[in-house]
């Protein structure tokens, strides 16, 4: 993809359509991080500069000539602009603002294509660029869970940051800094109301769907509700990318032979929905779903509220936890739910234990084997077969530096601020022995995260969403008890807890969602 394409003159002419043109002068600041959004500048002559200007730094990103134009990928995702544009040689632009750039994007396919291929490669460089140039910044230590959290919201919004160990421990760690405001004791929600990625003040009008869960299922319904017409909102509890965006590689996921990372898979299906216009909101809890006039109030934990015609429910599945004493506090420091490069990192060149037999946990071993002195597969079973696949036994079987444990638990818990080792217990001999495990990754598994739905919304005994159930009226394909809530993914019951099946009903609940709205 190219970061900085040139416009034809065909080009330039349909995208002056889309704006007003004016003239520029040398000093003046075409955009900057006081901002609360910025256009998409088209530059017919002159030249801007795109510079970090924030305090302590002074670095060039750019400089953008005739015939192409200033904008970054937050155009897309909502995010304020965390650098400054300023002209450097007088000339004319068409700054075209957010309404007119999404109407553009939905007419001009070719255009569309051009535009936000660029944006996605300006934001790969920038990432690639931000371990020495990244605008915003984590202060904190590795031995923490909340510095852990702020850097997996940042990594999966695909928004640059450097991080900065800090000196030692310190009660206002982690300090998030941006261009216009440092966060003592930064948490995801508060970094992403500086960042701007939060709901929209003042937006009252009604979306036709609001989907809660940004994993496979929800990305899916917001791809294929936005790019049919429908107004749609996500919201995600922590980021997009749902369980899936944790795993390091999913090799059986049609279309990719050579695998891919469940990140990547989920990061462009974000960028997909973005382009079409869905609105993602993260991190936020839904705390409530109430029938109103307008169809449904969805009411945030925080207190925000919206108005959406239907709901979608792909709020997946919640992680399971050990009842270990100590578990608590040694999540994010030792423990983790994710195996992602950034856990890698925090563990690299000790030892680690993976809990659970199902194929997230093989992929984790062997993404975790490449940084890991040793790696321990800790299962409860007589052996992997019963429920992993064989092409990661295989490989599995084959690593120097990876052992399995079978009819083994862990009984406790070592480390007070950071994990120290583990016992594991053999449930056949009731043999304990000690592991150093510095690291302990856990997958066994989840539960549905329904808590929060109406009590209308049938469920099972575990909390999963009943749909097609039979009522006054036929149900439409995973349309819960209550009209106009559907459900998609691994919080349905009957669902196959796979990614494929999961933006398969993502994908097809729109159908459903378009017969509800049409009039009756």
């Amino acid at each position: 993809m190219n970061a900085y394409p040139d416009f034809t003159d065909e080009q330039l002419a349909v995208l002056r359509t889309y704006g007003t043109e004016r003239a520029t002068t040398v000093g003046e600041v075409v955009y900057s991080p006081a901002d609360a959004r910025n256009p998409l500048v088209v530059v017919l002559a002159g030249e801007i500069e795109v510079r970090d200007e924030s305090q302590g730094h002074d670095v060039e990103f750019a400089r953008f000539g005739a015939g192409t134009f200033v904008g970054e990928l937050n155009l897309l995702t909502g995010q304020r602009p965390y650098v400054t544009a300023r002209v450097t040689v007088a000339g004319r632009v068409v700054p075209i603002e957010a309404e007119q750039l999404r109407t553009l994007l939905e007419r001009e396919t070719e255009l569309a294509d051009l535009l936000v291929n660029a944006m996605i490669a300006r934001r790969k460089l920038r990432l690639a660029d931000s371990a020495d140039h990244a605008v915003i910044e984590i202060v904190g230590t590795a031995r923490s869970e909340a510095t852990l959290a702020l850097r997996t919201f940042l990594g999966r919004n695909s928004v640059p940051y450097r991080y900065v160990e800090a000196e030692a421990p310190g009660d206002d760690l982690p300090v998030a800094v941006t261009p216009d405001v440092v966060l003592p004791r930064a948490t995801p929600g508060r970094l992403a109301e500086a960042l701007g990625l939060t709901l929209a003040a003042g937006d009252d009008r009604p979306y036709d769907v609001a989907v809660v869960g940004a994993g496979p299922a929800g990305l899916a319904a917001a791809v294929y509700g936005a790019s049919e017409g429908l107004r749609v909102v996500v919201f995600d509890a922590t980021a997009p990318g749902g369980q899936a965006g944790t795993s390091s590689r999913i090799e059986n996921y049609l279309g990719f032979p050579g695998g891919i990372s469940g990140a990547e898979l989920t990061t462009r299906a974000t960028f997909q929905a973005q382009r079409f216009g869905a609105r993602l909101v993260s991190p936020c809890r839904v705390a409530a779903v109430e029938p109103s006039d307008a169809g449904f109030v969805v009411t945030l934990t925080d207190g925000a509220r919206t108005s959406a015609r239907t709901v979608v429910v792909a709020a997946g599945a919640e992680y399971r936890r050990l009842p270990l004493a100590g578990w608590d506090q040694l999540e994010g420091a030792g423990i983790y739910f994710a195996a992602t490069e950034l856990e890698a990192e925090l563990c690299a060149g000790a030892d680690a234990i993976v809990l659970g037999g199902g194929n997230s946990a093989g992929q984790a071993a062997i993404y975790l084997a490449r940084r890991c002195r040793r790696v321990t597969i800790v299962i409860r079973r007589e052996s992997l077969s019963e429920s992993m696949s064989q092409y990661l036994i295989d490989r599995i079987e084959g690593h120097e530096r990876i052992d399995v444990a079978a009819n083994t638990e862990i009984s406790a818990l070592r480390g007070e601020d950071h994990l120290d080792g583990v016992e594991l217990r053999d449930t056949r001999t009731d043999v304990r022995r000690e592991s150093e495990a510095r690291a302990l990754f856990c997958f066994i598994g989840a539960r549905p995260a329904t808590t929060w739905l109406p009590a209308e919304v049938q469920r099972d005994e575990d909390g999963f969403v009943l749909t097609d159930v039979a009522l006054d009226r036929k149900r439409l394909p995973y349309e819960t008890s209550l009209d106009g809530v559907f459900a998609a993914g691994d919080v349905r019951l009957g669902s196959m807890k796979r990614v494929a099946a999961a933006v398969g009903e993502g994908s097809s609940v729109i159908r459903s969602v378009h017969e509800y709205l049409e009039p009756r």
